[in-house]
């Protein structure tokens, strides 16, 4: 007997038609099968990625749900406590209850005996001024009727200024207090218009908020500083660099617009302050001529002498020969040719 494939080799057999439909049939077949198997092989891992993936959701959703309930449970708390507190807020722990809301715009030394309390508060808390005028209402702590006029004149614009800078005469302080321990005399005249405040001989105006004032740093203000500097009370503009940031050039325009033929008693003064600091700016030789001496007798004077034009420097040195030579070294401003002069000066 002969197998099938036997018999196909030894009769060296053709396939016929109908073989070849048999074939195609038979791979028709295998091909369906195997896409029929393979697309229920992906079905089954899409529906696993898909179930992974509703775990992994409920799994966050259990983990938000229980941090929301953790929360909620400590802003229940949360409430319970600031309910006690807000029901016992009064005149003697706002200051501390304020400090706990807010940070303070400025640190003023005062207390309560003495400055009104909404004073005191409004004015170290002044960027949320109109919040804590609310919360004065609601817990029933006096206050001015006009409370809502409260300015600091670091608000003042242009007009309020000018009327400030022509009235210079009147802006004294209490004891002179003009930077500081000043809020208790200003007290209700803060609530004035500043034409009313800076009409009185006594304006007790806090001039450590006039020189915050943004605007002194335009030219126009600068120069008015400089004008107004040697006038009565204007000396306390010469710490406007105390208060802001100015940059050489508008120290320079205050120097340049000052009367320094007024100039009188420098030492221990703020206009001899700011001329110390700032003596390097200075050009004019007139000006120059008129601080010398007072610079001369400030405590180590040289530090200040050293960045003076060259010719204050040699003057110093030929008259303070002994220590010459050592404080020339200091002296980084001198040409080569001014340290020879002043050196063959020396050695006559």
């Amino acid at each position: 007997m002969y197998g099938y494939e036997e018999y196909y080799d030894e009769q060296i057999y053709e396939p016929t038609p109908l073989d070849e439909l048999f074939i195609e049939y038979r791979e028709k077949c295998k091909t369906i099968l195997l896409a029929s198997v393979q697309s229920e092989i992906d079905s089954i891992k899409n529906n696993n990625t898909r179930l992974k993936e509703e775990n992994n959701k409920l799994h966050s959703e259990i983990r938000q749900l229980k941090d929301e309930v953790k929360s909620s449970i400590e802003k229940c708390k949360s409430s319970i406590i600031i309910d006690e507190v807000l029901k016992n807020i009064n005149k003697d722990n706002f200051c501390e209850f304020i400090g706990i809301i807010y940070k303070k715009d400025y640190e003023e030394s005062w207390s309560s005996e003495e400055t009104p309390l909404w004073l005191g508060v409004l004015t170290e808390y002044y960027s949320h001024k109109d919040s804590i005028i609310e919360m004065f209402n609601i817990y029933n702590i006096k206050t001015p009727k006009d409370i809502i006029n409260f300015r600091l004149p670091i608000d003042w614009n242009e007009e309020e200024l000018d009327i400030f800078f022509n009235t210079m005469k009147n802006h004294y302080n209490c004891n002179g207090n003009f930077f500081q321990y000043n809020l208790r005399h200003w007290g209700s005249s803060s609530l004035k218009s500043v034409k009313e405040q800076c009409s009185t001989n006594y304006s007790e105006l806090p001039w450590q908020y006039v020189l915050r004032n943004p605007l002194l740093k335009t030219e126009k203000y600068l120069k008015l500083i400089g004008e107004k500097i040697t006038e009565t009370h204007g000396s306390n503009l010469a710490s406007i660099y105390h208060y802001q940031n100015l940059d050489e050039n508008q120290v320079k325009i205050i120097l340049d617009n000052l009367d320094y033929s007024k100039l009188t008693g420098l030492k221990n003064n703020s206009i001899g302050n700011l001329i110390l600091k700032y003596i390097h700016l200075i050009e004019n030789d007139d000006f120059l001529d008129k601080i010398y001496p007072f610079v001369k007798k400030t405590y180590g004077e040289f530090k200040y002498i050293k960045n003076m034009k060259p010719k204050y420097i040699k003057n110093y040195l030929l008259e303070c020969k002994e220590n010459a030579l050592g404080l020339l070294k200091e002296c980084t401003n001198l040409s080569k040719e001014d340290k020879q002069e002043i050196i063959q000066l020396l050695i006559k």
